[in-house]
This record gives C-alpha cells, sequence and structure tokens, in this order.
C-alpha cells in the first residue's frame, strides 16, 4: 500500500502556481467573465417583463438582448475613442464600458372580467444605454486583451500587470 506523501504534493500544487504567475488571479477573472456573460443576463431577466397596471390596461416592457461594447470615452468635441487603464488611471475616470439593452413593449387591454381583450404591440427600443459597466483588467471585456496579452506600447501599460482589479475615479479596486 502506497502511502501519499502530503507535504510534498501540496508543494508542488503551491509550485505549480508560481511557475505561472496569472494562475493566482485566474480565478477572480474566470468569475468576472463568467459575471459579465451570464450574471447579467439571468438578472435582467428576474426582472423582466416590467409591468404597469391601471384604468383597465397593462404596459409591459420585455428586458433582454444585452449587449457590451469596449471601453470608451467622449472627448469634449464629441470624438469617440478606446479607453484604455493606464489613461483612466491619469485622467481620474472609471474604466467602463456602456452596457446597452433592447426592450419590446406591448399594451394589454383588459376587459371588465379583467381578461386581455386586446395586445398592441409597440415599437422595439434598439441599444438603449443603461448604464457603464466597471471592467475588469485583464479580463475578457479588456482592451488589453486585444493585443494578445502583450500590451500595446501606445497604452503605457506595465507587461506584468496580472491584473484582476477596477480602476474607479482613476485609483486601483479589488
Amino acid at each position: 500500500m502506497d502511502i501519499p506523501n502530503w507535504s510534498k504534493q501540496s508543494w508542488e500544487v503551491i509550485d505549480s502556481y508560481f511557475r505561472n504567475p496569472k494562475q493566482l488571479l485566474r480565478h477572480q477573472i474566470d468569475s468576472y467573465n463568467e459575471f459579465v456573460r451570464k450574471g447579467i443576463v439571468e438578472i435582467v431577466r428576474q426582472f423582466s417583463p416590467i409591468q404597469v397596471s391601471g384604468e383597465g390596461k397593462t404596459y409591459l416592457m420585455h428586458l433582454g438582448g444585452l449587449s457590451i461594447s469596449r471601453a470608451q470615452i467622449q472627448e469634449h468635441n464629441g470624438i469617440v475613442k478606446p479607453l484604455y487603464p493606464a489613461e483612466a488611471r491619469i485622467r481620474n475616470i472609471t474604466y467602463a464600458s456602456p452596457l446597452y439593452m433592447d426592450i419590446n413593449q406591448e399594451i394589454r387591454y383588459h376587459g371588465s372580467d379583467g381578461v386581455a381583450d386586446k395586445i398592441e404591440q409597440l415599437p422595439k427600443i434598439s441599444n438603449v444605454l443603461i448604464g457603464k459597466l466597471p471592467i475588469m483588467v485583464q479580463s475578457d471585456f479588456c482592451l488589453l486583451n486585444e493585443s494578445g496579452g502583450k500590451p500595446h506600447p501606445d497604452c503605457h501599460e506595465c507587461e506584468f500587470d496580472m491584473g484582476a482589479y477596477f480602476i474607479i475615479n482613476g485609483t486601483e479596486k479589488v
């Protein structure tokens, strides 16, 4: 019977983390990526449709079609350009991306018995800006990942930065 050497095996696991430094933060980045891809959609699904009732009719908004664009900033002259983490730090702004949603609307008219007699479909509202989502540095949604893991020389980022933090009002937050 072979008795495992727990001490030796424990150190092998610890050593494996230090051979690949990003492995130490991988769980945080993966968790954030999962939240953006699936968690936000699930939260929206829980609150859809939104209903407002009164005077024999119900207005419904069916929420869905979420999309996120690249982190960007709009300059005072109206030009929109990509926002990199270093620029967010320098300008004391949040490194974030716009989050958009599609909304389908309808009105249901009710008779005296409360049953919907008529349903009127209203025009779909596409790409409604619902807010800005802070982007975790080095996540799948970070602009630094577009360059294959190595920072572009123009973005003024440290090549050894492992990420897994946010930049809020120019300050790094974990």
